[in-house]
């Protein structure tokens, strides 16, 4: 109703023939991006499935069209710290998608472990993933988000 209320207005004035100055047709665009942001924010929220879940090598999970494969994870060290970085390939209708590299860091001075998640950013979705803790058998907690 922003965007139906602020372009009506402006159809109005035009076609009355008022003058309109440029902080008029900022404030209509104002309104406009006002609007857009709401309608994203609502199809983001309403859209989005987010999954917990419990995987190791070759295991899948399909969310949405989105098919996440955890492939592996490796050992890694850094400047001031050490952990794993999981590779997980994600597909659409059997074409490859993306590889998504989720990590969890174990800092070496604070003694402090942080998750970096994985995030593949598109123009109508995000694909996300980040490694939980490592379970049993070489298995691991994992949460993958399609947005």
């Amino acid at each position: 109703w922003i965007a139906v209320l602020a372009v009506a207005e402006a159809v109005q004035r035009v076609s009355r023939g008022t003058k309109t100055s440029l902080s008029y047709w900022g404030m209509v665009a104002a309104h406009l991006g006002l609007a857009v942001t709401i309608t994203g924010i609502a199809f983001s929220q309403n859209y989005s499935v987010e999954r917990d879940v419990r995987m190791r090598a070759g295991d899948s999970v399909t969310i949405h069209d989105y098919r996440f494969t955890f492939r592996e994870v490796r050992d890694i060290t850094g400047p001031n710290y050490r952990g794993g970085v999981a590779l997980i390939g994600v597909t659409r209708h059997g074409e490859p998608e993306a590889v998504l590299h989720a990590e969890k860091r174990l800092y070496n001075t604070s003694r402090m472990v942080m998750t970096e998640a994985a995030i593949d950013g598109g123009l109508t979705r995000d694909l996300y993933a980040a490694l939980g803790e490592e379970l049993d058998n070489g298995a691991w907690a994992v949460r993958l988000y399609y947005k």
